[in-house]
């Protein structure tokens, strides 16, 4: 009777597990891109201080390279959406008569002005429980 009441405590426990962890799965999933994308919204914003502070525009250059992986439109520090196409003239601006790193300026700009028009951001996003998160929030 014991095996009994075991085998279908077991049976019931294991159809409520499989639900949970199916959609734990998936958030975990979720939760890896979303942390890579973040991540390298990270460096590149720490990338694009760097060269805007020494006058570096190869390290501009790449950080608005770095900006346009992500799926997102990128806020600035003001919370206003960041102009990629107006950070890469002034790498130009920096870049002076250097054929090459006008010729990178010129491979990336479609894709910056298009992630500027982009309707989804990474935002700051709080809950009614008090619990926060840095959320993938499209309008």
């Amino acid at each position: 009777m014991k095996r009994l009441v075991l085998a279908v405590a077991l049976v019931f426990g294991s159809l409520s597990v499989a639900p949970v962890a199916s959609a734990q799965a998936a958030q975990a999933a979720l939760s890896t891109e979303q942390t890579e994308q973040r991540i390298t919204l990270e460096t590149a914003q720490d990338l694009l201080a760097y060269g805007r502070a020494k006058g570096d525009a190869l390290a501009i250059i790449a950080a608005v390279r770095m900006m346009t992986t992500v799926q997102t439109q990128i806020l600035g520090a003001d919370g206003q959406p960041i102009d990629l196409g107006a950070v890469l003239d002034e790498a130009a601006g920096m870049a002076g008569d250097d054929a090459n790193l006008l010729a990178m300026i010129d491979e990336i700009r479609p894709a910056a002005e298009a992630q500027y028009r982009g309707g989804c951001v990474w935002a700051w996003q709080c809950y009614w429980n008090g619990w926060c998160e840095y959320a993938w929030l499209c309008y």
